[in-house]
């Protein structure tokens, strides 16, 4: 059986949720005039997992295993789950690009980033390049997609989230590597994204 993690989860109670507002009864202008709208779904976690071991083991003839023992994460996160808009068939990727809410302007502002660049993409940039690239790749077959992401809300390296391992041992030894440890991790800024093929 499959396990689900936390985001394939999320994105199918969101998919749920999508398919039962048809039942709402509709609003009169007037009221309709005072609705305020606000799409995705934000999730603030306090994490404090622990687990006694994490062994690999090797099961052929001459096989052993590893083992790391007394793993923790603790620390906090802010985790925010929007559908954007995909590609439409036949839009340039360059118009997608610079058209706020898509696909396509997320995937583009994220390469800025590493390219370099900012503002409009221009037909001839680096970004426009790239995104042609890896759309070309098949990968991304179309449709809407889920962004999830963790927002830069300032959070301070004191509450980030934190991992630890306190020993890593070998099958038949108790003779320890030693421990380790990661602290602070900053996953703000982190954004991901899926969807269905």
């Amino acid at each position: 059986m499959k396990k689900f993690s936390q985001d394939t989860t999320v994105a199918l109670l969101l998919l749920c949720a999508a398919t039962l507002t048809h039942a709402r009864p509709p609003l009169a202008d007037q009221d309709l005039r005072q609705v305020q709208g606000q799409d995705g779904v934000t999730l603030m976690g306090d994490l404090h997992i622990k687990t006694e071991v994490f062994t690999y083991t090797d099961t052929d003839a001459n096989g052993g295993a590893i083992s790391l023992n007394g793993i923790t994460i603790n620390g906090m996160y802010v985790k925010r789950y929007d559908i954007l808009r995909g590609l439409p068939t036949g839009t340039s990727l360059v118009t997608e690009a610079n058209t706020a809410g898509t696909f396509g302007a997320a995937v583009a502002q994220a390469m800025q980033s590493h390219l370099g660049e900012s503002g409009t993409v221009l037909p001839s940039s680096m970004t426009a390049q790239q995104m042609a690239i890896a759309m070309a790749s098949g990968v991304y077959p179309g449709g809407d997609v889920i962004q999830i992401a963790f927002p830069n809300v300032g959070l301070n390296g004191a509450v980030m989230p934190s991992f630890s391992v306190t020993s890593i041992t070998l099958s038949n030894s108790s003779a320890s590597f030693g421990a380790l440890s990661v602290d602070k991790i900053d996953m703000q800024g982190t954004k991901r994204w899926m969807w269905s093929h």
